[in-house]
């Protein structure tokens, strides 16, 4: 990586490491550790470590590479508590007698690690891990000086894991994130339940906030460039992805468990988007009351006061729950388009694949039976010139839209 100014970067990609793990892949390979990312920032003469990798071999060849580029190691980062991220640290740290640096949060996780070792990491990849004493320390201000240039340790919340933060480096615009993104790799959900995924769609915006060109992911496919708004948009969407097919997998009783049947599920998203917009179409029907008169404007009923027969299932909607009561809106918003269509405006609703009544398209005749089995509405009277006197009301413009908003709202 070229230079910029005095500062440069480049990243070592350590391969997929084996797991001593028994159970294969449902493809039938062996499981893999992601690869690993260690990232060099470079001046002239020093240099700073990020997230030095996990076994003992994987060290050896970051510490060639380092040596074969002449810098001078002053620090070692680790941006979060992940084994995987600070392991070998301690030897590397002892070759280029560098000084170990983390957040408080950091080096809290990396004690949780060590505690967890033997029953997790020593069994993943038995004799491949060297000793690993935390020996991380804090900075003032979480800020490391290299050079003359700031490199600054921001806290981001959690991401896989709690107490994350990401390396900036504002004069590279370069944002070494850990594991707070990642690049053509699979992420980490283990720790994201509960809220962790939000939290983690929260670090990224802070990241986004330090405005960066580029992003190097501690886990990543080596084929792939640091272009920080791909990375930030595909990790994001792997969340997103990975919410709802965990939202499907539930089982009929709500418990984790076995894929729920499709067809559950896709009832189960109409029902949750039926009671969001059951409140929107009774709103927009209490306003449209002038479409659902029997009589023209001025004549008959007072005006603002619905039929019976709508009110009797107003009443109804605001008691009932479920798919009952999603129904009976769907019904009200059907007699809107078709109260809409008779006052000359016979595309209302159209677009959702609702054949028009030819009484619609004829404004001089009477009454007509609407789409889907609702009661028949009746109009008795009134002129043409009267009906256009009422379709250029301002008024009657307002509750078109309304109308039209409540219903597609409600997926219909």
């Amino acid at each position: 990586m070229a230079p910029n100014g005095t500062l440069g970067y480049d990243v070592f990609i350590s391969g997929p490491t084996p797991m001593a793990v028994d159970a294969p892949l449902p493809n039938g390979e062996r499981r893999m550790f992601s690869p690993l990312s260690a990232t060099l920032i470079y001046g002239t003469n020093d240099a700073v470590l990020v997230d030095p990798p996990l076994t003992t071999d994987q060290a050896a060849s970051v510490g060639d590479w380092i040596k074969a580029s002449g810098k001078n190691v002053t620090h070692i980062a680790a941006t979060h508590g992940h084994g995987d991220h600070w392991f070998t640290a301690g030897v590397l740290a002892d070759r280029f007698d560098a000084r170990v640096v983390a957040s408080s949060g950091t080096i809290e996780q990396m004690h949780n690690n060590v505690a967890a070792r033997e029953a997790m990491w020593d069994k993943a990849y038995p004799g491949q891990i060297p000793p690993s004493p935390v020996t991380a320390t804090t900075v003032t201000d979480n800020r490391l000086t290299l050079e003359g240039h700031d490199l600054a340790i921001v806290e981001v919340g959690h991401s896989d894991t709690d107490h994350s933060t990401v390396l900036h480096v504002p004069d590279l615009s370069l944002v070494v994130a850990g594991d707070v993104m990642y690049n053509g790799a699979h992420q980490y959900l283990a720790e994201s339940a509960d809220g962790g995924r939000d939290a983690w769609r929260n670090a990224i915006g802070r990241v986004r906030a330090l405005r960066p060109r580029r992003i190097v992911a501690s886990h990543r496919d080596k084929n792939l460039d640091d272009d920080a708004e791909r990375i930030m948009v595909e990790t994001r969407q792997y969340l997103q992805e990975s919410t709802v097919q965990s939202g499907a997998r539930l089982t009929a009783t709500g418990t984790p468990g076995r894929p729920r049947r499709p067809e559950r599920v896709r009832l189960h998203r109409r029902a949750v988007r039926h009671r969001r917009a059951i409140p929107q179409v009774r709103r927009a029907v209490g306003r449209c009351a002038p479409w659902l008169r029997r009589r023209r404007p001025g004549r008959g009923r007072a005006r603002g006061v619905l039929p019976r027969r709508v009110q009797r299932q107003r009443r109804r909607c605001g008691l009932a729950r479920g798919h009952r009561a999603a129904d009976r809106a769907r019904r009200l918003a059907i007699q809107c388009r078709a109260h809409l269509r008779r006052r000359g405006d016979p595309a209302a609703g159209a677009r959702r694949g609702l054949p028009l009544p030819r009484t619609a398209l004829r404004p001089g005749v009477g009454g007509f039976r609407p789409h889907s089995g609702t009661p028949r509405l009746a109009r008795r009277g009134g002129s043409r010139s009267g009906r256009r006197r009422a379709e250029r009301r301002p008024g009657d413009r307002r509750v078109v839209g309304q109308v039209r908003g409540a219903v597609r709202a409600g997926g219909w």
